[in-house]
């Protein structure tokens, strides 16, 4: 079975955070409402959530967010990745039954 990147699905997330950095705006609500879109979108394209969070685990580590020291980016990955995987999984629910 072949593994779907989500990189793609992810990269105005990353546009984003790097167009927030100069103004360290990280708790923006339209930057989760991103990452949640971003989540549906891998999801409806056949990525699997192990997948989305390891890219995105990765990823948050590597790239630059700006004036976001050691301590910070910890926290706000974490915080990126439960929305992801909280939107990931909303996407698939039914209604209640």
């Amino acid at each position: 079975m072949e593994q779907i990147d989500p990189a793609p699905h992810f990269a105005r997330l990353f546009d984003r955070l790097a167009a927030v950095a100069d103004v360290r705006e990280y708790n923006d609500p339209a930057v989760y409402e991103l990452v949640a879109e971003c989540a549906a979108e891998a999801r409806r394209a056949g990525a699997l959530p192990e997948t989305v969070i390891s890219y995105l685990r990765r990823r948050l580590y590597e790239a630059p967010v700006g004036g976001v020291s050691d301590w910070y980016r910890a926290p706000l990955a974490e915080r990126v990745i439960n929305r992801a995987v909280v939107a990931y999984f909303a996407t698939s629910a039914g209604p209640a039954e």
